[in-house]
C-alpha cells in the first residue's frame, strides 16, 4: 500500500471461469483461489506463479486454511464434496478420512481425500484453539472433531440444532437456514453463524445451545467477516452496503453504503488486519471492489482492476 492507497501490483491468470473464493495461507506464502468451473489454484506469493491445481466436477464455493497444521487446505464444492489437501511447494498429499460419525445423517466417506455432504457447501471454519472443523452445507451446520495422525484424519461429527425463530421478518428474501459464514471465537468453544436472510447466532458448542443473537436491520443478510480480535463483525446486507456489529454488545455499530452498480450487491468481504492499515475490503458481482475505513465506516478507495471480484 502506498501513501495514495492500494495499487494494482500483479494480475494472476489460470482460471477460465469466475473466481468465487480467495484465501491466503496463515503465513501468507500461498494464495488459494477457486472458480465456478471447479478449478482450485494455489499460487506462490513470492513468484505469483501457480504451484498446484485441483479440478472438481462442480463449482468451488469456499476454501479455508488450517491455522496450525502447516499447509492443510480444505476446499468445499457446490456438489457437497469437501477436499482435504496437505502440501508443500514440492508435493501434494491427499489425506484419507476415517469416519466415526454417530449422527443420523451419515456422510458418504470415500477412501481418498474427499468427504461428501448432503448439500452444497457454503462455508468452512477451523477452530483456532481446538481440533474442530465447522461445515455449513444445505441447511445444516456440521461440527466435526478432527485428530491428525501420520495416515490421515480421524473425525467425529455432530449437527447444530436449528436456531430459534427469527426475531424479525426481513425486507429482502424469505429467511433461510443456509449458513453463509462461520466464525469460531478465540477459545474455540463458541461459533458465530450468519444465516442467509435470518439472524446472526452465537452457539456454545459444549451445550449445543444459543448464547447470543443479533437481529439485523429489516433487510437481507449475506456473508460476513470477523476481525482478528473477534470484537467486530461486518455483514453484507445484499442491498446497498454492509452493516457493522459489536460482538461484545451484540449491537449494530454503523451501516455503510457502498456504490455497487444497480442490480448487484456486496457478495464478498474481508478484514485487513495489519499494522499499516485498519480497514475492510468488499467486492460485488459487478466487478467493483472498495476499501472501507474501519474508524469512519466510509468508503476510502475504489480498487482499480477489471473483471468479477472475489475475496
Amino acid at each position: 500500500m502506498s501513501q495514495d492507497g492500494y495499487e494494482l501490483d500483479v494480475t494472476l491468470t489460470g482460471h477460465s471461469g469466475t473466481i468465487t473464493t480467495l484465501q491466503f495461507s496463515p503465513d501468507c506464502k500461498f494464495l488459494a483461489s477457486g472458480s465456478n468451473h471447479g478449478v482450485l489454484l494455489v499460487f506462490s506469493t513470492s513468484s505469483w506463479r501457480p504451484l498446484k491445481r485441483l479440478i472438481d466436477v462442480s463449482p468451488i464455493t469456499t476454501i479455508v486454511w488450517h491455522d496450525t497444521e502447516r499447509y492443510l487446505l480444505l476446499c468445499g464444492c457446490e456438489s457437497g464434496d469437501l477436499h482435504f489437501l496437505n502440501f508443500t511447494k514440492s508435493s501434494v498429499r491427499l489425506l484419507p478420512l476415517r469416519s466415526h460419525s454417530s449422527c443420523d445423517q451419515q456422510q458418504e466417506i470415500s477412501t481418498d481425500s474427499t468427504s461428501r455432504f448432503d448439500g452444497p457447501i457454503r462455508s468452512l471454519s477451523f477452530s483456532p484453539a481446538t481440533p474442530t472443523l465447522a461445515v455449513g452445507y444445505g441447511e445444516e451446520v456440521s461440527i466435526t472433531g478432527m485428530t491428525f495422525n501420520p495416515y490421515g484424519l480421524d473425525k467425529s461429527e455432530r449437527l447444530l440444532p436449528n436456531p430459534p425463530p427469527k426475531l424479525q421478518s426481513p425486507a429482502g428474501g424469505p429467511p433461510q437456514l443456509v449458513a453463509m459464514s462461520l466464525h469460531f471465537l478465540r477459545k474455540g468453544n463458541q461459533l458465530v453463524v450468519t444465516y442467509l436472510n435470518y439472524d446472526i447466532v452465537c452457539w456454545d458448542l459444549s451445550a449445543m445451545s444459543v448464547v447470543g443473537r443479533i437481529a439485523p436491520p429489516p433487510c437481507s443478510i449475506g456473508r460476513s467477516a470477523i476481525s482478528r480480535d473477534c470484537n467486530t463483525m461486518v455483514t453484507s446486507n445484499l442491498v446497498d452496503g454492509v452493516d457493522w456489529y459489536s460482538l461484545s454488545s451484540l449491537k449494530l455499530i454503523s451501516s455503510s453504503k457502498v456504490p455497487i452498480s444497480k442490480g448487484s450487491s456486496v457478495s464478498s468481504l474481508a478484514f485487513i488486519d495489519s499494522n499499516s492499515d485498519n480497514a475492510i475490503v468488499v467486492g460485488g458481482l459487478s466487478g467493483q471492489a472498495y476499501i472501507l475505513d474501519r474508524k469512519t465506516f466510509n468508503v476510502r478507495q475504489e480498487l482499480n482492476h477489471n473483471g468479477v471480484y472475489a475475496l
